[in-house]
């Protein structure tokens, strides 16, 4: 009986394995269903910290700012920028259009909200 659950895995394990070899063979690649569901919008506010990741901007990229209480962030090269009330995709093009101008042909920039007070209004689906 102790050697059922090693059998019960082992058997799983290869069906997935088996599984997959044609779609490895053929070069395809499967994304998961969650990869192509829209994504909500979130609006930032007051006292959220971003946490801003480019490459092309070594000032910027892997620090975390906050967004202070009169809905500006500092950020360095930049200045004081209205953040507060913006939809996070909106912010990061305007980063992303900041950096056209002064650096770089094609900047690419991610932003993650690392921490927000909790607010159910932000939150917007499409």
């Amino acid at each position: 009986m102790s050697g059922a659950p090693l059998e019960v895995f082992l058997k799983l394990f290869a069906l997935g394995v088996l599984w997959s070899i044609p779609f490895f063979a053929h070069g395809q690649t499967v994304t998961p269903d969650w990869a192509e569901a829209p994504q909500p919008q979130y609006m930032l506010a007051p006292k959220d910290h971003i946490l801003i990741r480019t490459p092309q901007a070594k000032k910027l990229d892997g620090r975390i700012f906050q967004i202070q209480a009169d809905g500006f962030v500092t950020l360095p090269s930049f200045g004081r920028v209205q953040a507060a009330g913006v939809m996070l995709g909106s912010f990061e093009n305007y980063i992303v259009g900041r950096l056209r101008k002064s650096r770089s042909a094609d900047p690419k920039v991610q932003i993650l909200v690392v921490s927000f007070k909790e607010h159910r209004s932000r939150l917007k689906t499409n």
